[in-house]
């Protein structure tokens, strides 16, 4: 595959069953390849039946159909990246992740998450009641901070 930009609709190739991986490095806009990246997918299905054909993936039937997508990159910093497979690395964290079941994804997704957002905490003094009952729209165009200080906690 070709160099790529941001803008292409990337294909991808499903494998017989469940599934598909897309890869490609994106123009440095100089003197040729920059970043490169790899995707992975893999449909896990609880009944039904999963075919792939066509850059598609159809499931017809199915309980309950779970996505695993892993992607990875080998830029490090500005101006810098690495030169690790990056095909092998989302391989890799798709064969993890493929291992564990469902609650388990859950709960590492929820840590990793709750680690990111619960970094900034934001406390203002409450808007009267009157107030904050209103349509957010309605809030934002009378903008008196004065007297609905917590509508920047509602918009942050």
């Amino acid at each position: 595959m070709g160099p790529s930009t941001a803008r292409d609709d990337l294909p991808f190739n499903p494998s017989p069953g469940t599934n598909c991986s897309l890869s490609g490095a994106l123009t440095n806009g100089v003197d040729g390849d920059g970043v490169k990246y790899a995707a992975r997918l893999k449909v896990i299905n609880h009944g039904g039946s999963i075919t792939g054909t066509g850059g598609k993936i159809s499931v017809t039937g199915a309980d309950e159909v779970l996505l695993l997508v892993t992607a990875a990159t080998d830029y490090q910093r500005f101006a810098k990246i690495s030169g690790r497979d990056v095909a092998a690395a989302a391989a890799r964290d798709l064969d993890r992740a493929a291992r564990q079941t469902y609650e388990a994804l859950l709960v590492g997704h929820v840590a990793d998450y709750q680690n990111l957002f619960n970094r900034v905490r934001l406390q203002l003094a409450a808007a009267p009641s009157e107030i904050s009952i209103r349509p957010t729209p309605d809030r934002i165009a009378a903008m008196n901070l004065a007297d609905d200080p917590s509508l920047c906690g509602l918009v942050f």
